[in-house]
């Protein structure tokens, strides 16, 4: 390098100096290179002693610092040089000379008697911004044969060890700025895994995360056509929010029941509406650990499926399904009648008088509301009932528990026949096109029945338990109920019949066992 040449021709000058200093990088001559090397470093080192100079310090001493610093700076970029030349480091061919630079900066900084105010201004400089990615790409050692490795990241003073053990990546820093310090916590750490995986702490197998992709791949798959799109959906929405955060790179071995428990524990703190999930969420979340646990097992990589029931748990309270008595629902279908009257905009009659017949035709038929949307005016016929000489509905129901029917009562007919007229659809058209969910729930709070007495809220599935109710006070057989309901005698039983005061028989409750007179004893003797 030649110190007395450190600018350029003198007749280059501003915007040209730039190009020509491109020019002479780009170029294949080493002296050109250098002399380029030399004017950018000379142009950065003026900067810092202006820098300094504005801070407070004396230009003499800034620049007898800056003489000193070209010395070593110049002896770091050929030392860079011969250690790229021997393929110690590498570095990118399309800008050599700035890593170069930065290089040798980074050499010259690691020298403490270097004056603060000077490497400070060094590293502000935004001529040094590589800087540190060029120091962190050679702080990496290996130790043990390569199978550990100690290494510091960028904008880091801590160094890290990692190694590879069991089937997986383990990673801890250090705290050590030192790296003796570093390498002798590195080893020590290394030694005490080798020897928790040889006493069988460490285990080793699939993750959970491996078996949840498995479930999800073989679920979708298996379920075409049997289970609906939303439903295999949300095991991959509970998956991904929940489930995986919390237990995804646990071995499957380490699945047990108080890992579950204290997934339940977690979920119940970290909730964010601040109250703790429905007893249901958490155990539809538990129904999707049992079904991946499943899938493992079925693959070989679980020997068994861990017991996951929920401990300390109490007998749960058989509560009635929400209801509307036959007062409450003389008070509802009067409300809607009125709406459908004298809506409160013209606009919304049609909704109006769709929902008035809603009412009336779920009270009457008992259907699901989901069975109810899906319902098709092929799907209704109007007969006469041979058994009681009334006109009723027969009705074909495709719903929750497959394809069956359901005789109505005739006051299911007049509503039907409105939605006839009013509509003129085609036999594929639905009965119920729209929801009224809206303002079905408006009129429940105008009429304060939005409640039962006891907390439940009412909805649309109200209606069909409320069918259930009317049937049972009416003396209705709970078989035929539960078969024109498509459900079973037992949820009748638990969930209607108990709470209904006319299922009791006080005749055949309030039987007395008759009772036998005794006979009178006579005395045995008489006084004469």
């Amino acid at each position: 390098m030649k110190p007395h040449t450190p600018y350029p021709p003198e007749k280059i000058w501003g915007r040209d100096r730039i190009d020509a200093m491109i020019h002479w990088i780009a170029a294949p001559e080493d002296d050109c290179r250098e002399r380029a090397v030399y004017y950018m470093l000379w142009l950065e080192i003026d900067r810092t002693t202006t820098n300094m100079a504005n801070g407070g310090i004396s230009y003499t001493v800034s620049y007898t610092y800056t003489l000193w610093i070209r010395y070593y700076i110049c002896i770091s970029v050929c030392c860079c040089s011969i250690m790229q030349n021997l393929k110690l480091i590498s570095l990118p061919r399309d800008q050599p000379i700035k890593y170069k630079i930065t290089s040798s900066i980074a050499t010259l900084l690691t020298f403490q008697h270097v004056p603060i105010s000077l490497t400070q201004s060094l590293h502000k400089s935004p001529f040094l911004a590589p800087l540190r990615r060029v120091v962190s790409m050679a702080e990496h050692h290996e130790l043990m044969g390569g199978k550990l490795h100690v290494y510091r990241r960028e904008n880091s003073s801590h160094w890290q060890c990692s190694t590879y053990l069991a089937g997986k990546n383990h990673r801890r820093t250090t705290k050590e700025d030192s790296l003796g310090l570093a390498k002798e916590f590195a080893e020590d750490w290394y030694l005490e895994l080798r020897g928790k995986y040889r006493a069988g702490e460490i285990r080793t197998g699939r993750t959970f995360r491996t078996a949840a992709t498995q479930f999800l791949r073989e679920y979708e798959v298996l379920t075409e056509g049997q289970r609906s799109p939303q439903y295999v959906k949300s095991f991959e929405e509970k998956l991904r929010v929940h489930l995986l955060p919390f237990m995804g790179d646990k071995v499957l071995s380490e699945i047990t029941p108080g890992l579950v428990q204290e997934y339940r524990i977690h979920r119940a703190l970290t909730s964010k509406t601040g109250k703790p999930p429905a007893r249901s969420t958490i155990q539809q979340e538990i129904v999707t650990i049992r079904q991946v646990l499943k899938t493992a097992n079925r693959h070989g990589w679980l020997q068994f499926v861990p017991d996951l029931s929920m401990p300390y748990k109490a007998s749960g309270k058989i509560s009635h399904r929400a209801w509307f008595s036959p007062d409450e629902y003389r008070k509802l279908y009067e409300a809607t009648r009125r709406r459908a009257k004298k809506p409160l905009n013209n606009r919304w009659r049609w909704s109006s008088e769709q929902m008035h017949d809603y009412v009336l035709f779920m009270a009457n038929t008992g259907l699901r509301p989901d069975e109810a949307a899906r319902l098709e005016h092929r799907d209704v016929a109007i007969v006469k009932d041979d058994a009681t000489g009334e006109t009723i509905l027969l009705i074909e129901v495709r719903g929750k528990r497959g394809v069956g029917y359901c005789k109505s009562t005739a006051g299911a007919v007049r509503p039907y026949r409105r939605l006839n007229e009013r509509n003129h659809p085609e036999p594929t058209d639905r009965l119920f096109p729209i929801g009224h969910r809206q303002l079905f729930n408006a009129i429940l709070d105008e009429e304060g029945l939005k409640f039962d007495r006891d907390g439940n809220r009412r909805t649309a599935y109200s209606l069909r338990h409320t069918y259930i109710c009317l049937r049972l006070m009416e003396g209705a057989d709970v078989y035929q109920i539960a078969k024109n309901c498509r459900t079973s005698i037992e949820m009748i039983e638990k969930y209607y019949a108990v709470h209904l005061k006319n299922t009791l028989d006080a005749a055949a409750i309030n039987v007395r066992k008759p009772r036998t007179k005794k006979p009178r004893s006579r005395t045995k003797g008489r006084l004469k």
